[in-house]
């Protein structure tokens, strides 16, 4: 467990401490209201994660496995996602807002871009912060995407053959015939949640 995992919550951290004050010194409440909201939600997923291991552990020593765990382990790998893709759009919104100027942004021209599908669309290049991560993002944005409008739930078991790996995944069904399936391993996901959050800081 790194430094940043002890980390409970971005406003009493001595880690973030020194970009606390300067954020407060620019009265800048909302984004501080973010970057605390962003680290909970980090803490979060990792938490879900180790719920996740543990139910997948459960099922793989119990052959019997009822229906009921199933659905449980569905649902905690898409909330394992659905904050991931989350934190995510967080940052891309807050770092608009942040470069228009948030008395600025009903009056603002260009197209708004509050997530990371219009991050990857933007027509007149706006923001390129994120640029170094654009593959895994891309990624992300279709595995989201892709639990968010699959019907059929995501099953541990059936699905995510993982289990057998060191490190589970997280595997997406194509949506689109432009997207391709995609796989991201949890420790992949959660890294780069975690390096682009860094990156975040150093933009605001």
């Amino acid at each position: 467990m790194n430094d940043r995992k002890k980390v409970k919550c971005f406003v009493d951290s001595e880690i973030y401490k020194d970009k606390f004050e300067e954020l407060l010194e620019k009265k800048q409440i909302m984004l501080i209201m973010v970057c605390n909201n962003i680290v909970l939600r980090i803490n979060h997923i990792d938490s879900l994660y180790q719920s996740y291991m543990n139910f997948c552990n459960q099922c793989c020593a119990d052959s019997m496995h009822d229906w009921s765990m199933h659905s449980e382990g569905f649902l905690v790998a898409e909330e394992i996602v659905y904050h991931s893709r989350k934190a995510i759009d967080e940052m891309i919104y807050s770092l608009w807002i942040h470069k228009v100027g948030i008395s600025n942004i009903d009056i603002e021209k260009s197209k708004c871009i509050d997530s990371i599908g219009k991050y990857l669309r933007q027509d007149v290049k706006m923001l390129t912060e994120f640029d170094d991560y654009l593959e895994i993002i891309k990624d992300i944005n279709v595995l989201s995407n892709s639990y968010k409008h699959s019907i059929c739930t995501f099953d541990p078991i059936d699905t995510d053959l993982s289990h057998i790996e060191e490190h589970v995944s997280f595997w997406s069904y194509a949506v689109r015939e432009k997207d391709s399936d995609v796989k991201i391993n949890h420790e992949d996901l959660l890294k780069t949640v975690d390096k682009m959050f860094e990156k975040f800081l150093e933009f605001i």
